[in-house]
């Protein structure tokens, strides 16, 4: 079991994902306080809550050996959305 804010991040059952849901606010977490820090990276548990929004933060593999190598953070992420229609203009 870990501690996130103090609140220990488990249910029941066990597992860590629903653990970290439900002391997460709603699934708000510190997301807004990563956000506003300078921190290159978010948390594992802010990442875990991203995951339920639809965004994933993420690298490029083609990369990933020689940014570990200058010990450089994820730089991009990927978001998922839905688009009624399956059409999206610039417009």
């Amino acid at each position: 079991m870990t501690r996130w804010e103090g609140r220990a991040i488990a249910d029941a059952a066990g597992s860590k994902v629903e653990g970290i849901k439900a002391a997460s606010n709603q699934l708000r977490g510190t997301i807004g306080q990563e956000l506003s820090d300078a921190a290159p990276a978010f948390s594992p548990e802010s990442q875990q809550l991203l995951r339920f929004h639809g965004i994933y933060q993420q690298d490029d593999r083609d990369v990933r050996a020689e940014r570990a190598r200058q010990r450089l953070d994820v730089d991009h992420l990927c978001m998922r959305v839905s688009i009624p229609g399956g059409t999206l203009t610039a417009e």
